[in-house]
């Protein structure tokens, strides 16, 4: 869903009403997490130190957005000129184009002022690094994954 909302940057409402779904999604996997963690007791205190500032932002993100219904992105139109011949974001140009895209930022909060798909993309990464240390703490414990 993270390359469909990529995909979508350039249209204001497509990308605005894919971001929650996107949100929403990151933390229905920590959910999943949390309780896979529950089942075994002897991890809790670990796992209630992977509640990084991090995370709790990202959550506090999904619950404005969701709950809230409130916006905390905006689109920034990005110009480059004189670019090199070939591909560019998908597109070919020629050398000395000048292309034109949107980007989108965060525009409050923990996140502000960054690229909204490179905080996604990281957080994605992150949780895919919880996942593999949840899989092995708990295989260390007996319980199969």
């Amino acid at each position: 869903m993270l390359d469909d909302l990529a995909a979508h940057s350039h249209s204001g409402e497509a990308f605005a009403d894919r971001l929650p779904y996107v949100l929403d999604l990151l933390a229905g996997v920590r959910r999943q997490l949390d309780a896979a963690v529950k089942e075994c007791g002897h991890l809790s205190g670990w796992w209630k130190d992977q509640w990084t500032p991090e995370r709790k932002a990202l959550s506090e993100l999904r619950n404005a957005q969701l709950k809230r219904l409130e916006t905390s992105e905006a689109p920034r139109s990005q110009t480059r000129t004189n670019v090199p011949a070939g591909e560019w974001r998908g597109h070919r140009v020629s050398e000395g184009d000048t292309v034109s895209w949107i980007e989108w930022y965060f525009v409050d909060g923990r996140y502000e002022g960054q690229p909204v798909l490179s905080v996604l993309a990281g957080a994605l990464d992150d949780l895919r690094g919880l996942i593999d240390e949840v899989r092995i703490r708990l295989h260390a414990e007996g319980v199969t994954t």
